[in-house]
């Protein structure tokens, strides 16, 4: 089986491949009753029942009825779901960041089709082979363990599909598809069949990976099951739920209470990830350099601070200093900043933001284990650039692992 973005064009042409599923989850007869807040660029959170979501406006009922425009809005969330770990579970990911907990269940025509784990009222989901970075199968227990899992696929950058094994072996070569026994992979030595108990993962060579760049306001959803996917499209159903149509093309209904939170981008909320710096300065403490990541942390891994895990954000470490050309085009900066959780014991570090060279706010010592720090509101009126700093603490630049979670700037209204 070839994995080419080509010969997906094609396919794309001769069958369409968005899947359209709209089977609903069962719902829980209460769960309008359940509060959300919703959090808005003007700095208000609103709380009440969620009465309505479309591409124009977010509806919740509390004490009063509240319309906000879906470009105002910053975070939809359900404060008291939690979302399951991880552990024990078949995971894809995807070329975009996101992370689907399925259970991948056969290959066919450059289609990978899973099921979800959690959700069995769902039917099949159909995935362009192109779209997918890796296929985690049972991760570990450990966190540690698991989340080296998740980072080695993350970051595989070698001209090669590479399968590992559970007993720690890899072998790299070209895949041919699997089903519900085994996969078929073709190595220098020849083909190999290789039972799918045994695996522990797929990293797919990134030279054929193409996923297309997706416009306009969407959300960011996140499961209570740990899934996180892109919507492009979504609707609000009264008897149902939300209906998504995600960016690999697939389309599910989901009720309400399986919905920890949805994250709004493409609206006034524009997040530094998603942006070009103008400039980007490491000094290092001795000789090792560490990149800006964007949506991961300074190691790669998923950005997590304060025991929670966040979509978007910045991965930075001690000495750093990021610039971004603003043009008075925005109001405001806010972000919460703090020493990952995967740095271990250790970090000390110190963060600054600057508007237009001079210094606005500065944190209190970051430290591993601390909580982070929450940057509520920086006025941007008016100004040309905005400078973020992280800086040697008390250790040098021992696991200065700094987070600025949920980095973003809110653009001016028209």
């Amino acid at each position: 089986m070839m994995r080419h973005p080509g010969s997906m064009s094609a396919l794309r042409t001769l069958c369409g491949w968005i899947l359209l599923v709209t089977a609903a989850i069962p719902l829980r007869s209460s769960f309008a009753e359940e509060m959300v807040s919703i959090e808005s660029v003007s700095g208000t959170t609103y709380t009440g029942s969620l009465s309505e979501v479309t591409a124009e406006h977010v509806i919740v009922a509390g004490k009063s009825t509240e319309t906000i425009p879906i470009a105002d809005v910053i975070r939809i969330d359900w404060p008291e779901r939690r979302v399951a770990s991880l552990s024990g579970q078949d995971l894809v990911l995807l070329a975009n960041g996101d992370r689907l907990v399925m259970d991948p269940v056969q290959t066919d025509n450059e289609i990978l089709r899973a099921k979800w784990r959690e959700f069995p009222g769902l039917p099949l989901s159909s995935i362009p082979l192109e779209m997918v970075q890796g296929i985690a199968w049972k991760l570990p227990q450990d966190r540690v363990s698991r989340s080296g899992v998740i980072t080695r696929l993350l970051n595989y950058s070698a001209k090669t599909d590479l399968l590992t094994l559970r007993n720690g072996n890899s072998v790299a070569g070209e895949f041919l598809g699997f089903n519900v026994d085994s996969l078929k992979l073709e190595t220098a030595a020849g083909p190999l069949d290789i039972e799918l108990a045994s695996l522990n993962s797929l990293s797919f060579n990134p030279e054929l990976i193409a996923f297309p760049k997706s416009q306009g306001v969407r959300l960011i959803v996140t499961l209570i099951d740990g899934s996180r996917f892109t919507a492009t499209q979504f609707q609000y159903l009264a008897d149902a739920g939300m209906q998504f149509t995600m960016a690999f093309g697939g389309q599910a209904t989901f009720a309400l209470d399986r919905i920890a939170a949805m994250q709004v981008v493409g609206g006034r909320a524009v997040y530094l990830s998603d942006l070009n710096p103008r400039d980007y300065t490491f000094t290092p403490y001795l000789s090792l350099r560490w990149p800006l990541r964007s949506d991961r942390n300074a190691t790669g891994e998923s950005l997590r601070v304060g025991g929670r895990e966040y979509a978007k954000g910045l991965g930075t470490h001690s000495q750093a200093e990021i610039t971004y050309a603003l043009d008075g085009n925005y109001s405001q900066f806010q972000a919460v900043v703090g020493i990952d959780d995967h740095a271990g014991r250790g970090g000390n570090a110190i963060a600054e933001v600057l508007v237009d060279e001079k210094l606005v706010w500065t944190s209190e010592p970051l430290t591993s284990g601390g909580l982070p720090q929450r940057i509520e509101s920086i006025d941007l009126s008016g100004a040309q650039a905005l400078t973020l700093r992280v800086l040697f603490g008390q250790r040098g630049d021992v696991q200065d692992h700094v987070d600025w979670c949920d980095a973003l700037l809110v653009k001016q209204p028209k």
